[in-house]
């Protein structure tokens, strides 16, 4: 009878031996005369989250392997260890773009890498300069100072764009959290142009009209570009907190040395003291079309009666609870997700962000306009050109924030741009891109909606000074979803598919009191509750039909997926949280492929060609908030890995997942050595074992 050693060895010997033979694949190669690219979070300036190569497909996708892996440099001591979750200072939680070779990513410790993606070796690595954090401006109980160190970043979504055209030469576009903007020429890691369009530091009461609250100083604000004008549409973001500002708009002509500020700031909302009552119904008469969605239907604002009007819009926002020094509501420009740019009309389209306080709204009555909404703007004139609104009156932090795409589609036989868009109520949304009129609207059956999680009616005074979202009750409550649609949405313009990941995560809320007697950064709730048991969280993944919003098929995964989908070749990929790269057939909705790339994914990969014109997918896993060292970036092509790049590295195996630290200067890791570790190899195989089982089973 064998013994147990002998069995282990035994095992050892067959894993190895079948992990060596895996890399026997016949090489692929892709074609070389297509240079593909992916030049922003979704691949601006539509946002798709599409590739059109062709060369891995339904039929090659099985020859998908690692090419390399570039293990990301811890941070250096002075940025603080703090913000947790997303904010982890050692992690890379933004999709990699890649130019015409070169994959580019930013750390939120604020490096910028560019990668020879054949290769994963580095061309050039730049830290941007220490941020302006001198400023007095209070958030929470945080006071930014340089003596308490650096606040990490928070790149989540859209804080990194290319552009070719603007200043004659190719850069990178990146905003920081204290409001500096810097250009980077993409073939050096020069620094073009650095400048700061609102400067925290010297705001003083007054300096930005009608505003008494506080602009966040922790997530980078979104922006976006025309290269055709050479404008830049930028806006100041948004927390969650009683504390938030009047959040605003601006547009700079960023083709001249230095820039120059063409208009702004073009306000959201009223002025935060309640002098302008009339705000929102001007606002609204301005505008080609302007609507608020009831949950079954859009309300068109335009074609009320003056009286209609009043009734519902006139001192929307109240006086904001302002007690003479600063206010107690406010809201900006949703925090992450790509913005979609029609350089033919000059028409930005963005998302905007949830109310501050997000879930005690005793000092905002109204629908709240335009919280919750999404938006197009004029980038010559800075005017708003309509503007819809998801949720009036929002009692669950449920903003427009994640991509807007930017489509041609046809409907009743007629081709029309539209926008489409998910917001965090848990509906998706298709828009006439020249009016903001709905051309449909998605409500996922596979959302669950909780008794008090049903959109209110904007034409109900009552309903739109409700309080809380279980008024009257003060008692704790479930609330889903929290996050309907919390990642990025994806179009085929091909099949005419759009893919969308619907959420269930329910949350057991505790609403806490608001005003003038709390703690400034108070959101109104208690993030510390305790349930009173556990709920599973799960999302369904869609594809709709452009024309019509009807489902065509489904797909289910026993968790939320934040880093939703990357469409190519006829496959959905998505990265999963258990660590599994998925490829779904695009036409069927079933999986073809499974990649285990040993940590968990929270950002879908890219794809593009690297400098032979082989076609490679890049994707980040990993990282501090999830038990590892640093992120990685990982390289997968249907080619055979890429000959060893000279580098020491130190391979770990930490709770069943893989996790590399360079010791020195980082370049890409020959997949071959990585795996030739057999102590690993059996843990990495293990880990593939326990999670392939996993899977199977509901995971919270």
């Amino acid at each position: 009878m064998p013994t147990k050693v002998g069995k282990f060895f035994g095992t050892l010997l067959l894993l190895t031996l079948l992990l060596i033979s895996s890399f026997l694949t016949v090489k692929v190669t892709a074609a070389a005369n297509s240079n593909y690219q992916w030049n922003g979070d979704s691949n601006f300036p539509y946002n798709y989250n599409y590739s059109p190569q062709n060369a891995i497909n339904t039929q090659t996708v099985q020859n998908l392997q690692v090419k390399w892996i570039f293990p990301v440099p811890p941070s250096p001591s002075k940025y603080l260890a703090t913000g947790g979750g997303f904010g982890a200072p050692n992690a890379v939680i933004v999709t990699p773009l890649i130019i015409n070779g070169l994959g580019y990513f930013l750390t939120n410790y604020f490096r910028v890498y560019a990668l020879d993606i054949a290769k994963g070796t580095t061309i050039w690595s730049r830290d941007l300069p220490i941020l302006n954090v001198n400023s007095s401006e209070f958030f929470g109980n945080f006071i930014l100072s340089p003596k308490a160190g650096i606040p990490v970043g928070h790149f989540h979504n859209d804080n990194m764009l290319y552009t070719e055209k603007i200043l004659g030469q190719p850069l990178l576009w990146i905003t920081a959290q204290d409001y500096q903007v810097f250009a980077i020429n993409a073939l050096t890691g020069d620094i073009v142009q650095q400048f700061q369009w609102l400067d925290l530091g010297s705001l003083k009461p007054g300096s930005i009209p009608g505003n008494y609250g506080v602009f966040d100083p922790f997530s980078p604000p979104n922006f976006a570009f025309d290269e055709t004008r050479g404008i830049m549409v930028i806006g100041t973001n948004n927390g969650d907190c009683q504390c938030e500002a009047r959040g605003f708009l601006e547009g700079w002509n960023v083709n001249v040395r230095p820039p120059v500020r063409l208009w702004g700031p073009t306000f959201l909302i009223p002025p935060q003291d309640g002098s302008d009552p009339s705000w929102v119904i001007n606002s609204v008469n301005s505008m080609v079309g302007a609507y608020i969605f009831d949950g079954s239907a859009a309300i068109d604002l335009k074609t009320l009666s003056a009286q209609q009007q009043h009734d519902i819009l006139y001192g929307d926002w109240g006086n904001f609870g302002f007690n003479g020094t600063r206010s107690y509501a406010g809201q900006g420009v949703s925090w992450g997700g790509p913005w979609a740019v029609d350089q033919q009309t000059g028409i930005t389209y963005f998302g905007t962000a949830n109310v501050g306080s997000d879930w005690n709204a005793t000092y905002r009555p109204g629908p709240n306009l335009w919280s919750n909404s999404i938006m197009a703007i004029d980038e010559t004139t800075g005017k708003f050109v309509w503007g819809f609104q998801s949720t009036a009156h929002d009692l669950w932090d449920v903003d427009c924030s994640w991509n807007v795409m930017l489509a041609n589609v046809t409907i009743g036989g007629q081709t029309q741009k539209a926008i489409i868009k998910g917001c965090k109520n848990g509906y998706l949304y298709e828009l006439n891109a020249a009016t903001g009129k709905m051309l449909w609207f998605f409500d996922a059956p596979s959302i669950k909606r909780t008794l008090n999680n049903h959109l209110l009616d904007p034409m109900n005074k009552a309903q739109m000074t409700k309080p809380w979202f279980n008024y009257p009750s003060t008692k704790p409550d479930w609330a889903n979803p929290n996050s309907g649609y919390e990642s990025d949405i994806g179009f085929d313009p091909v099949t005419n598919l759009v893919f969308a990941d619907a959420w269930n995560n329910p949350g057991w809320f505790v609403i806490t009191n608001v005003g003038p007697k709390t703690q400034y950064n108070s959101l109104g709730l208690n993030l510390g509750a305790v349930p009173p048991f556990q709920q599973k969280n799960n999302s369904t993944l869609y594809a709709l039909d452009a024309s019509t919003g009807k489902p065509v098929w489904s797909h289910f995964f026993p968790f939320n997926i934040r880093g939703t989908v990357t469409i190519s070749g006829g496959l959905v990929f998505v990265s999963t949280p258990d660590g599994i790269l998925n490829g779904l057939d695009e036409k069927t909705g079933q999986t073809v492929y499974t990649k285990f790339l040993g940590n968990q994914l929270i950002i879908q990969p890219s794809i593009g060609s690297d400098a032979n014109g082989e076609i490679t997918m890049v994707q980040t896993f990993g990282g501090p908030q999830f038990g590892g060292a640093t992120s990685s970036i990982v390289a997968l092509s249907l080619a055979a890995p890429a000959a060893a790049a000279t580098q020491t590295a130190t391979t770990t195996a930490i709770q069943t997942s893989t996790v590399i630290s360079t010791v020195s200067a980082p370049s890409g890791i020959d997949p071959t050595t990585f795996y030739s570790l057999a102590a690993v190899t059996v843990v990495f195989v293990i880990a593939t074992g326990i999670l392939a089982v996993r899977r199977r089973k509901p995971v919270s």
